[in-house]
């Protein structure tokens, strides 16, 4: 069947929503709330009440924001966590132009990992079928792999 979307939490789906659609380019596909005992059964939790925002990409997995009102004060990423760790994960999404998106990612709430946009090898960008990368956070720390061809 594959795979729908990533989920990740946000603190704030006004911000992220900014993020995602107006600096990355992908679409809201979905806003709505979610509670009752189905919902808790999913999150091992109690009273749950979530904010789900998906947000589409145009041909594959989008990526889904959860906001949750109840319970609130969910704890934030591990400080130093990076790409060595085992607890490391992130989402790769293809854009068209990485150049804008590094330029404005600041006034969005985002920030950089890499130094820059890296610029692959013929032999790497062969291997793996885009020619240059950028490693970013979103506002609420979640590492992202923007690529382009």
């Amino acid at each position: 069947m594959g795979i729908d979307h990533s989920a990740i939490a946000n603190a704030d789906t006004p911000r992220s929503c900014r993020f995602y659609e107006e600096l990355l380019g992908l679409r809201l596909g979905g806003d709505g709330v979610n509670s009752g005992v189905e919902q808790d059964h999913l999150d091992g939790l109690n009273g749950t009440e979530v904010r789900i925002t998906g947000h589409r990409c145009p041909e594959g997995a989008g990526v889904e924001c959860l906001n949750y009102l109840h319970p609130g004060g969910g704890r934030s990423l591990p400080a130093g966590q990076n790409a060595a760790d085992t607890a490391h994960w992130q989402i790769r999404l293809e854009v068209s132009d990485l150049e804008v998106i590094a330029s404005r990612l600041e006034h969005f709430g985002g920030s950089l990992v890499s130094a820059g946009v890296i610029q692959l090898s013929n032999d790497q960008a062969t291997a793996l079928g885009f020619c240059q990368a950028l490693q970013i956070r979103d506002p609420d720390g979640h590492q992202l792999q923007l690529v382009c061809s």
